[in-house]
């Protein structure tokens, strides 16, 4: 009796070239940008990501803002190495005094102590600052982890009026790359 293969030469064929378009579109290929070669850390980063996604600080968010959308990197993704889990919104009934007063409050809650705050453009805030978060906590729990908050002040049209972001690296990051 013969024993038939499950997957004769042809279909064989198909599945690895398959497996390896798949593989190499999935932005963990074997040469990152940031000269990781090892796929096992993008997939460490991922699971990292994904647990932050599900951080309170990202669920959660200030009354008066509206949720537009969701970023997603991960370092081994990323030309600098820096990866990052966040949202941004657009005020609705909030102002941009409210959600600071927030952010302080939820991210003490949840452990994060408050390494700066630069007041906002209204107070005297230079151009050159609006690069910069205007807000950076960093937390005990979450080693290597900076929580990030922008505000574009005043708002212009087309861009969100806040982003908040979990940082990450595969090294630790800090808030204090963001200090000049």
């Amino acid at each position: 009796m013969k024993v038939r293969a499950p997957l004769g030469g042809r279909m064989a064929a198909r599945v690895i070239v398959v497996g390896l378009v798949c593989h190499l579109l999935s932005g963990c290929t074997d040469v990152k940008p940031n000269g990781l070669d090892n796929r096992t850390e993008c997939d460490v980063q991922r699971t990292r990501a994904d647990n932050l996604r599900d951080n309170v600080l990202m669920r959660d968010r200030p009354e008066g803002v509206s949720f537009n959308e969701q970023s997603y990197v991960l370092p081994c993704e990323d030309d600098d190495g820096v990866g990052g889990v966040g949202w941004n919104g657009n005020f609705t009934t909030a102002d941009e005094d409210a959600v600071r007063a927030y952010y302080r409050g939820a991210a003490a809650a949840a452990g994060w102590t408050l390494n700066y705050e630069i007041p906002n453009r209204a107070s005297g805030q230079a151009e050159s600052e609006a690069r910069r978060p205007q807000m950076c906590f960093e937390s005990e729990r979450e080693k290597g982890v900076i929580l990030t908050v922008y505000f574009w002040s005043p708002p212009e049209a087309g861009i969100p009026d806040l982003f908040v972001e979990l940082e990450f690296a595969a090294q630790d990051v800090t808030c204090e790359k963001w200090v000049r």
